[in-house]
């Protein structure tokens, strides 16, 4: 699934009846979808062609590609770390460099944003994907991993990020804050609360 404005895009090998489908037949017709999705008010698409690995690398190769790396960590306490920037509640991600696997990238990361040590990755957790536009259309790629801390630090967040807040949630204060945040971060979150 890809989301721009909060919207998916669901791409599979099929049809699906309560979305508008499209057949993936080119980049361009892509292109031309996502204008249809940003401005008009359908609810969202679903662009359907065999095997559905092939849209996706289509995608990657048409446009702009970002990919950067996050987690999503858990306490001693069983708490999840959030940060808060932009309006929205968030986990701690940024941009691959240069040399740096997705899993480096998303230690580092979590720690520069939210001053966190003592972190290790558990699981592989699924990517996700949105477009968003700047001087023209960029696919983001996220690569997230669960990641556990038995450090008892308390979070500070990087400001020069533009992130406002660093806290651990409970499982009550985590459904909260996904009421407040993106489609993509929801997504994470369905299979464990």
């Amino acid at each position: 699934m890809i989301f721009i404005n909060n919207k998916p895009i669901f791409l599979n090998n099929y049809p699906i009846e309560e979305f508008h489908n499209i057949a993936f037949l080119s980049t361009k017709i892509f292109s031309q979808a996502v204008s249809v999705l940003e401005n008009g008010t359908l609810k969202g698409l679903n662009i359907y062609h065999f095997p559905v690995d092939e849209v996706l690398e289509a995608l990657q190769n048409h446009f702009p590609h970002i990919q950067a790396a996050g987690g999503r960590v858990r306490n001693a306490e069983g708490k999840i770390l959030f940060i808060y920037r932009d309006g929205k509640w968030d986990l701690p991600k940024g941009k691959i460099e240069t040399g740096e696997s997705p899993a480096e990238a998303a230690l580092r990361e979590v720690s520069e944003e939210c001053g966190i040590a003592k972190l290790q990755i558990t699981e592989t957790l699924k990517s996700t994907y949105h477009i968003y536009k700047a001087e023209n259309h960029i696919l983001k790629t996220v690569y997230w991993f669960d990641m556990y801390t038995n450090s008892a630090q308390i979070p500070v967040p990087q400001k020069e990020e533009g992130i406002l807040k660093a806290l651990w949630k409970t499982p009550q204060e985590v459904e909260k804050a996904l009421e407040n945040t993106y489609p993509g971060i929801r997504d994470l979150f369905n299979k464990i609360i």
